[in-house]
């Protein structure tokens, strides 16, 4: 006996279906189950093997935490498992956790789970027909699109928000999502939440191909540890020197997996009161491109000291640093070349500001030690 997945989602970039779509894509990597047009099979334990193997060091990074609204659906998703929780679950961690530890009720007992968007009067149901709020999961998470604006000769709900519902074998899966894409969480004056996904053209080329998946999501996963690295220090450029960072970090992976581009989705989410919003939707496109990586992210690892210099806007040099990663990001990004004579023109500069003050000598040595030992391999560079 198997079941069968049935995707019927529009392979779009909202983010409720790109996580679902980030769920079904670490379902293909952990079973590689069998592929016909719009459907998978599984075996019907799948699932509960998945989340049985679920890295628990990995889980307990994700700091996403729940609103006073998603106390009771939540409740009521583990009560369908028949999964009782004696720690409080106040984040998502919690949640993963609770079900990694109880994977052995994670048993499909359908033949066939629809991923398929149905509007009804009321809802937007996901997953199954007619769900509501006794037969579907509804987690704030799932629904920051919120569906205002949704007209047809039907409906009278064109300003209203129409309640989203997952089906409970449909909430797993994008769990499982969450799990896969979540990079980073930063207090701001709220919460703020970082997720890494495929993006819609990504996706279909994925479902549509017979593509490498594992190696494809191991890629995305190296993306998502450089941006973690770089999101968690709160430069105030991290979006333009994340982009840079993880096209240089990835240029040796592009090259052995014969990949010339990797088409990426950041989204920035904030925690505001009892539900989420969406701040930020950014495209991150990582292209193979022909320079000397190793060198490029010895300037800009996020562990060094330039991008410590860059994190404080007091300093006396941060306006050369900023017009030298500006000239990074044009050689990186747009393949322009004088772009690399600005960066290296621009950390001369910041040298010299820095070389006659005293109490910045170990700083100046650094820049020496960049401009003698370090620039110089740039030369070379196509």
């Amino acid at each position: 006996m198997s079941t069968t997945i049935e995707l019927r989602l529009p392979t779009d970039n909202s983010f409720t279906n790109l996580v679902l779509y980030e769920g079904i894509i670490y379902i293909m990597r952990e079973t590689s189950p069998q592929r016909k047009n719009h459907e998978l099979q599984i075996d019907p334990k799948d699932l509960a093997a998945i989340y049985n193997n679920l890295d628990q060091q990995r889980i307990g990074k994700i700091r996403l935490f729940i609103t006073g609204n998603d106390k009771s659906p939540i409740s009521k998703f583990l009560e369908l498992y028949k999964i009782s929780s004696k720690a409080k679950i106040s984040s998502y961690d919690n949640i993963i956790s609770t079900l990694k530890e109880n994977a052995d009720k994670l048993i499909i007992k359908q033949n066939k789970i629809t991923l398929q968007f149905s509007l009804e009067r009321r809802n937007v149901s996901i997953g199954g027909r007619k769900l509501n709020k006794d037969t579907g999961i509804s987690l704030q998470l799932f629904k920051v699109e919120r569906y205002t604006g949704i007209t047809s000769t039907e409906l009278k709900y064109s300003t209203k928000q129409l309640t989203t519902y997952l089906s409970p074998e449909t909430s797993l899966i994008g769990l499982l999502g969450i799990y896969s894409s979540y990079i980073q969480t930063v207090k701001e004056k709220n919460f703020n939440y970082y997720f890494l996904l495929f993006d819609s053209q990504e996706i279909a080329d994925i479902l549509n191909s017979n593509k490498n998946v594992e190696n494809i999501m191991n890629m995305k996963n190296t993306v998502r540890d450089e941006l973690a690295k770089v999101i968690g220090k709160h430069f105030s450029e991290e979006l333009m020197i994340a982009e840079i960072l993880v096209n240089v970090a990835l240029q040796d992976e592009m090259v052995k997996n014969n990949l010339e581009k990797l088409s990426l989705i950041l989204v920035r989410i904030a925690h505001e009161g009892r539900t989420y919003k969406i701040y930020q939707i950014i495209p991150l496109t990582i292209m193979k491109r022909k320079f000397s990586s190793k060198i490029l992210y010895s300037i800009i690892d996020p562990d060094g000291f330039l991008l410590s210099r860059l994190s404080k806007r007091d300093n006396i040099e941060y306006n050369n640093l900023i017009m030298a990663i500006n000239g990074l990001y044009r050689y990186v990004i747009l393949n322009d070349q004088q772009g690399l004579f600005t960066m290296i023109r621009e950390l001369h500069n910041a040298y010299h500001k820095v070389r006659n003050d005293k109490k910045l000598e170990k700083i100046a040595k650094q820049y020496e030690y960049l401009l003698t030992q370090v620039v110089p391999r740039l030369q070379n560079v196509p």
